[in-house]
Protein backbone atom coordinates (compact mmCIF):
# COMPACT_ATOMS: atom_id res chain seq x y z
CA UNK A 1 0.00 0.00 0.00
CA UNK A 2 2.74 2.46 0.92
CA UNK A 3 4.74 1.43 -2.16
CA UNK A 4 2.17 3.17 -4.39
CA UNK A 5 2.42 6.43 -2.43
CA UNK A 6 5.38 7.92 -4.39
CA UNK A 7 3.60 7.34 -7.72
CA UNK A 8 0.39 8.80 -6.33
CA UNK A 9 2.24 11.93 -5.18
CA UNK A 10 3.94 12.33 -8.58
CA UNK A 11 0.65 12.00 -10.49
CA UNK A 12 -1.15 14.46 -8.20
CA UNK A 13 1.64 16.94 -7.47
CA UNK A 14 -0.20 19.96 -8.95
CA UNK A 15 -3.36 19.13 -7.01
CA UNK A 16 -1.44 18.90 -3.73
CA UNK A 17 0.42 22.13 -4.53
CA UNK A 18 -2.89 23.93 -5.17
CA UNK A 19 -4.31 22.51 -1.95
CA UNK A 20 -1.25 23.72 -0.03
CA UNK A 21 -1.63 27.30 -1.29
CA UNK A 22 -5.40 27.25 -0.74
CA UNK A 23 -4.90 26.31 2.91
CA UNK A 24 -2.09 28.74 3.70
CA UNK A 25 -1.80 32.52 4.01
CA UNK A 26 -0.84 33.30 0.36
CA UNK A 27 -4.41 32.40 -0.68
CA UNK A 28 -6.09 34.86 1.66
CA UNK A 29 -6.85 38.46 0.80
CA UNK A 30 -4.00 40.40 2.42
CA UNK A 31 -3.71 37.66 5.02
CA UNK A 32 -7.24 38.31 6.39
CA UNK A 33 -9.61 35.40 6.83
CA UNK A 34 -13.24 36.26 7.56
CA UNK A 35 -14.91 34.03 10.10
CA UNK A 36 -18.54 33.61 11.08
CA UNK A 37 -19.48 36.41 13.47
CA UNK A 38 -16.75 38.81 12.28
CA UNK A 39 -18.07 42.38 11.90
CA UNK A 40 -18.65 43.69 8.39
CA UNK A 41 -17.06 46.97 7.35
CA UNK A 42 -17.08 49.55 4.59
CA UNK A 43 -20.51 49.78 2.98
CA UNK A 44 -21.72 46.72 4.90
CA UNK A 45 -23.19 46.33 8.40
CA UNK A 46 -23.85 43.31 10.56
CA UNK A 47 -21.67 40.25 10.75
CA UNK A 48 -20.46 37.54 8.41
CA UNK A 49 -21.70 35.34 6.81
CA UNK A 50 -24.82 37.55 6.28
CA UNK A 51 -23.87 41.23 6.25
CA UNK A 52 -26.31 43.81 4.88
CA UNK A 53 -25.82 46.97 2.84
CA UNK A 54 -25.42 49.92 5.19
CA UNK A 55 -27.96 52.73 5.20
CA UNK A 56 -26.90 55.42 2.75
CA UNK A 57 -24.30 53.19 1.07
CA UNK A 58 -26.16 53.22 -2.25
CA UNK A 59 -26.58 56.72 -3.59
CA UNK A 60 -26.87 58.63 -6.83
CA UNK A 61 -23.36 57.59 -7.91
CA UNK A 62 -24.52 53.97 -8.07
CA UNK A 63 -27.76 54.75 -9.93
CA UNK A 64 -27.80 56.17 -13.42
CA UNK A 65 -31.01 58.18 -13.05
CA UNK A 66 -32.44 56.62 -16.23
CA UNK A 67 -35.88 55.29 -15.54
CA UNK A 68 -39.29 55.42 -17.12
CA UNK A 69 -42.03 53.51 -18.84
CA UNK A 70 -42.98 52.64 -22.39
CA UNK A 71 -45.84 50.82 -24.11
CA UNK A 72 -45.50 47.92 -26.58
CA UNK A 73 -48.07 45.78 -28.36
CA UNK A 74 -46.09 42.60 -28.98
CA UNK A 75 -47.08 40.44 -31.93
CA UNK A 76 -48.24 36.84 -31.29
CA UNK A 77 -45.33 34.49 -30.62
CA UNK A 78 -44.96 30.98 -32.01
CA UNK A 79 -43.56 28.26 -29.74
CA UNK A 80 -39.84 28.80 -29.11
CA UNK A 81 -39.74 32.24 -30.75
CA UNK A 82 -38.88 35.75 -29.52
CA UNK A 83 -39.97 39.24 -30.40
CA UNK A 84 -37.00 41.17 -31.68
CA UNK A 85 -35.34 43.90 -29.72
CA UNK A 86 -38.00 46.42 -28.82
CA UNK A 87 -36.66 49.26 -26.79
CA UNK A 88 -36.05 52.91 -26.14
CA UNK A 89 -33.09 55.04 -27.22
CA UNK A 90 -31.69 57.03 -24.30
CA UNK A 91 -28.90 59.58 -24.64
CA UNK A 92 -26.04 59.05 -22.19
CA UNK A 93 -26.32 55.29 -21.76
CA UNK A 94 -23.12 53.29 -21.52
CA UNK A 95 -22.58 49.74 -22.75
CA UNK A 96 -21.55 48.92 -19.14
CA UNK A 97 -24.95 49.99 -17.74
CA UNK A 98 -27.43 47.33 -16.64
CA UNK A 99 -31.08 47.63 -17.63
CA UNK A 100 -33.96 46.10 -15.70
CA UNK A 101 -37.26 45.93 -17.59
CA UNK A 102 -40.53 44.59 -16.16
CA UNK A 103 -44.14 44.57 -17.38
CA UNK A 104 -46.36 46.72 -15.17
CA UNK A 105 -49.67 46.62 -17.06
CA UNK A 106 -51.30 44.23 -17.18
CA UNK A 107 -49.96 43.42 -13.74
CA UNK A 108 -47.11 40.88 -14.16
CA UNK A 109 -49.04 38.04 -12.58
CA UNK A 110 -51.59 38.32 -15.38
CA UNK A 111 -48.90 38.04 -18.04
CA UNK A 112 -49.24 34.76 -19.92
CA UNK A 113 -47.31 31.87 -18.36
CA UNK A 114 -44.44 30.83 -20.60
CA UNK A 115 -43.27 34.32 -21.61
CA UNK A 116 -39.69 35.17 -20.66
CA UNK A 117 -38.31 38.72 -20.74
CA UNK A 118 -34.63 39.39 -21.50
CA UNK A 119 -33.32 42.94 -21.24
CA UNK A 120 -30.08 44.77 -21.81
CA UNK A 121 -28.27 47.76 -23.27
CA UNK A 122 -27.45 47.45 -26.98
CA UNK A 123 -26.14 49.61 -29.80
CA UNK A 124 -29.11 50.80 -31.84
CA UNK A 125 -29.20 53.45 -34.54
CA UNK A 126 -25.93 55.13 -33.56
CA UNK A 127 -26.58 55.19 -29.82
CA UNK A 128 -27.30 52.99 -26.84
CA UNK A 129 -30.82 51.78 -26.14
CA UNK A 130 -32.63 49.87 -23.42
CA UNK A 131 -33.61 46.76 -25.36
CA UNK A 132 -35.83 43.84 -24.39
CA UNK A 133 -36.92 40.63 -26.00
CA UNK A 134 -40.04 38.66 -25.12
CA UNK A 135 -39.69 34.91 -25.74
CA UNK A 136 -42.26 32.12 -25.78
CA UNK A 137 -40.72 29.10 -24.05
CA UNK A 138 -43.83 26.92 -24.39
CA UNK A 139 -45.06 24.54 -27.10
CA UNK A 140 -48.18 26.67 -27.72
CA UNK A 141 -48.76 29.96 -29.56
CA UNK A 142 -49.04 32.94 -27.18
CA UNK A 143 -50.55 36.34 -28.01
CA UNK A 144 -49.15 38.71 -25.34
CA UNK A 145 -51.51 41.48 -24.25
CA UNK A 146 -50.58 45.08 -25.08
CA UNK A 147 -48.36 46.00 -22.16
CA UNK A 148 -46.72 48.91 -20.42
CA UNK A 149 -43.17 48.27 -19.28
CA UNK A 150 -41.11 49.97 -16.59
CA UNK A 151 -37.35 50.27 -16.88
CA UNK A 152 -34.49 51.41 -14.69
CA UNK A 153 -30.81 51.58 -15.62
CA UNK A 154 -28.15 50.92 -12.99
CA UNK A 155 -24.55 52.07 -13.38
Amino acid sequence: MFAALPNHLKRNFIAYLALFFALTAPATAAGVVLMKGDPAGGDLTGTYPNPEIAAGAVGLNELSGFQGTFFRDIEPLAPGSCSGGSGRMIAGLSADDVAIVRPIEPFPFRWPVGLVLREGIEESGGGQAVIFYVCNVTTQDIDPPPSEFSYVVVR
